[in-house]
């Protein structure tokens, strides 16, 4: 296929995919908040957040591998894609150990990161099943990668989603028969390793070549760009864990977890409109990538300048729809005791443009490797 209809095709599958996976994962918020209640929610929200501190420790360096690999790919270099992968595999594995590490370490504290409130049955393993779920994530991220880079985004997404889906109707099951959140989680954790083995194998037959060759190269500029955008990928990623996931934290620690529920059910759907809007942008960006090694700065300038035009139009029309029916739908999807002032809900808006309208800036960062480039940026 051309670039253009691969790009086509990944949009397509990817919203898609995640369009049928929200709805059910929102089905399974009513369930788990009526069955298992509002203070699970906010554990669930708190520890989400917690482990997004903790994702601190992969130096964002997913969307750096993910550019070193554009132009082999392009060249059909297969040694210099072998490197890439051997080195990618390598630092994610110590990457791993050092999460489940530093989960360990957090357990003493779950009562301070919980505002001293640690009466809920299962508190410490659902913690610990959250840290197994982080950890096998990233065990064969390079393999998800080497698709992504490939403009075969598609394929990750719909095993993805398709996985999560299936996990989200034997958690709705479940719930109804067992309303046990550590179950809940247990099975949570089943559909991420299973994940992993169906794109692993799917990556492994589609790249025979690649997983064959005995020789790799990497180059030292290679090694450069991966320390400058790894220094680069902290920076993001402190700036993210303050602005991003310390909220849940904090209101956990000075208000109560049924607070965090509430916060949890307008976030869940910010959070579903931007990785919406990013579920595009990942499609597209591999193309970008892959259009910058053969194209002159004009040329993706102008590509730019389109993308940022129909992405700033197509905010400005989801802040007013959300700020507009956001409440009503609290109201009917959870009750009315879950509905926030007006005031609240214009700033949860506010927020969610805020995030949209970076949405060109982030493809084209992640496509040229530009996170040394705005290392003070955060």
């Amino acid at each position: 296929m051309t670039r253009s209809q691969k790009t086509v095709k990944n949009v397509f599958f990817s919203t898609g995919a995640y369009m049928l996976q929200l709805l059910l994962s929102m089905i399974v918020r009513v369930f788990f908040v009526h069955d298992i209640g509002r203070e699970y929610l906010g554990l669930n929200s708190v520890y989400a957040s917690v482990m997004s501190m903790i994702s601190i420790a992969d130096l964002g360096l997913d969307t750096v591998f993910v550019y070193l690999l554009y132009r082999p790919l392009r060249e059909n270099d297969y040694p210099a894609i072998r490197g890439v992968l051997h080195l990618y595999r390598q630092i994610y594995r110590v990457i791993a150990a050092v999460i489940a590490l530093i989960g360990v370490v957090l357990l003493p504290f779950i009562p301070q990161i919980l505002g001293g409130r640690v009466s809920l049955k299962g508190t410490y393993v659902i913690f610990v099943l959250y840290v197994i779920n982080a950890v096998v994530g990233y065990l064969n991220a390079y393999k998800r990668s080497l698709l992504i880079a490939d403009q075969n985004s598609y394929i990750v997404n719909g095993v993805s989603s398709g996985i999560l889906m299936l996990v989200d109707a034997a958690q709705i099951v479940f719930i109804v028969i067992t309303p046990d959140p550590v179950g809940y989680m247990v099975i949570q954790v089943a559909g991420t390793v299973l994940t992993n083995l169906i794109i692993t194998g799917i990556a492994k037959r589609r790249y025979t070549r690649v997983f064959r060759e005995a020789h790799y190269v990497i180059d030292n500029q290679q090694k450069r760009t991966l320390w400058q955008n790894g220094i680069g990928g902290v920076s993001n990623k402190i700036g993210g864990i303050v602005v991003v996931s310390s909220d849940n934290i904090l209101l956990a620690m000075f208000t109560n977890l049924v607070t965090v529920g509430m916060y949890s059910n307008y976030t869940v759907l910010t959070t579903a409109l931007t990785n919406l809007m990013q579920t595009v942008s990942t499609a597209v960006t591999p193309s970008i990538g892959q259009l910058g090694v053969t194209s002159d700065r004009q040329h993706l300038k102008a590509i730019f300048l389109e993308l940022s035009f129909i992405i700033y139009t197509l905010a400005g029309f989801i802040f007013c729809a959300f700020y507009g029916w956001i409440s009503p739908f609290v109201l009917l999807w959870v009750g009315a005791s879950n509905v926030f002032a007006p005031l609240l809900t214009w700033l949860v808006a506010t927020n969610l443009w805020l995030n949209l309208i970076r949405v060109p800036s982030w493809m084209f960062a992640d496509s040229f490797g530009l996170q040394w480039v705005q290392r003070w940026k955060a």
